[in-house]
This record gives C-alpha cells, structure tokens and sequence, in this order.
C-alpha cells in the first residue's frame, strides 16, 4: 500500500510521527485542524501520517493523505522520495532521520524532544515550531521553508556523513564480543561485581531501611515539636484566663 501511494505522488512524500509519545485521541481538535491544513496546503505531495485515533464522520480528509496507526519509519525515511520528517523530537525519531539524511520538521512535545531538535536547528538540518506557536500557517511555512531549500538536506548530508563514519557498526561490534567470549570462554574481569552480593546487598535493603528510618526520626521530631508548641501556647492561654480580675469599687459619697 506504501509503494503503490507513494508512486501516485512524483514530488515525493513526508512522514509525520511522534512514536508513542503523543495520544491522538486525547487531543485538542483544533490541533488535529491545524494538521489537516497544512495537508491540503500541498495538494501535490502525500503526507503518511502516524495516527492512532479516529476523526468524526463529517471530517473531509484530504485526497493526499495516508493514516497508519503504526508506520515503518525506517524504510519510508530510507525512500528516495521522502523529503522530510516531522518529528515530535523523540531521540529515535531524530538518529533515524540522520542516519538517512531526510531534514526534520520539529514539533517538540517535551522537554528531551526540545534538547534533540536543537542539535538538528544548530546544525541548519531542520526547523523547530515551538509549541506555544504552533499553528497551521507556522507549520505551513516550516515544511516550505525546509522542502524548497537546498540547505537543510545538504547540511542533513553532511551530518548523516559525520554519524555513519565509524570504524565499525554496531552489528560487528556485538558479533565481535560474542566471538571474544566464544574464543576465551571464562571472561571473570568482564563479569559484573553484583554476581557476588547477597540478597540485602543486592536489593539495597539497608540503605532503603537507613531512609526510612530517617524519615520515620524526622516526622517523630516535627510531630513532637508541634505538640510541645500547642501544648505550651494553651497553659499560657489558660493561665492568662485563671488571673483572677480586680475590681475597683468606687468611693461612696457621704
């Protein structure tokens, strides 16, 4: 379904995801508004939009949009047709746009995804939309901003570049450790120290309890603090009430 969209659609496509982080159902709908906009603001591209709601029956969806509640991220962002991701900011979301060089679209929803995008804007691979300024017209102009100009996905190259040249990839690197340990069979130096504590050592149980305890001390002192201060206010108000009053006769007049 993927091949056959996407090859309606010369110009190319943009993925829009936020992983698992954003709950579409709970959304506001003018956010969900302002999305369905910006999709008929580029009649010509197909937007694959990472979805796990539904929209009422009288929503008119776009003819270029294709809703998937779970989206194979990795191979759209490795088609040669992708032309960007936006991205909610999510550190996967991010390493995987580099690592195919596809320029981001960020729309953070937290404070990591606003930390993450910042290292895309520093390097001119992407554009970053501040939440309290989201809008359909700010993401409008972002994926123009981004798609029409060379230097984002130049950049994007670059650091795609930067990432990927590594004396080695991660997949020799865990065959090379499995190998080791198959050639050197007991490796006790590479062994984690936990192996040897017991139970109370393992599971902190006496600095657990060691909090507790101070915890248990301080609640005790400040309850006893306050009772001696009640106390102390209340024999005060009762002395000044058990002050027996002296009454002042008059003179009689002769």
């Amino acid at each position: 379904e993927f091949t056959s969209r996407i090859s309606e659609y010369p110009e190319g496509f943009v993925v829009l995801s936020t992983g698992f982080t954003a709950q579409w159902s709970k959304s506001p709908e003018s956010i969900r508004q302002a999305y369905l906009q910006t999709f008929k603001a580029f009649p010509k591209i197909l937007f694959i939009w990472q979805f796990d709601s539904a929209f009422e029956k009288s929503t008119v969806l776009p003819a270029n949009l294709l809703i998937k509640p779970w989206l194979p991220l990795q191979d759209l962002l490795g088609h040669q047709k992708c032309l960007c991701h936006v991205s909610h900011g999510g550190l996967n979301s991010v390493i995987e746009s580099v690592y195919h060089g596809v320029p981001v679209v960020g729309v953070p929803l937290t404070a990591r995804g606003v930390d993450n995008l910042l290292r895309i804007t520093a390097r001119d691979s992407g554009v970053m939309i501040e939440k309290e300024e989201f809008g359909a017209e700010k993401l409008i102009g972002a994926i123009k901003e981004v798609i029409g100009n060379e230097k984002y996905k130049k950049e994007m190259l670059i650091f795609q570049d930067m990432v990927t040249d590594v004396p080695y990839t991660e997949l020799y690197h865990a065959a090379f450790w499995v190998e080791f340990i198959e050639r050197h069979q007991e490796v006790p130096h590479a062994r984690s120290g936990a192996d040897h504590l017991n139970f109370l050592q393992y599971f902190l149980v006496d600095v657990i309890a060691f909090f507790f305890f101070v915890i248990f001390c301080t609640i005790s002192l400040i309850y006893y603090m306050i009772r001696t201060v009640i106390r102390t206010i209340r024999s005060v108000i009762n002395g000044i009430r058990g002050v027996p009053r002296i009454v002042t006769k008059g003179k009689k007049n002769n």
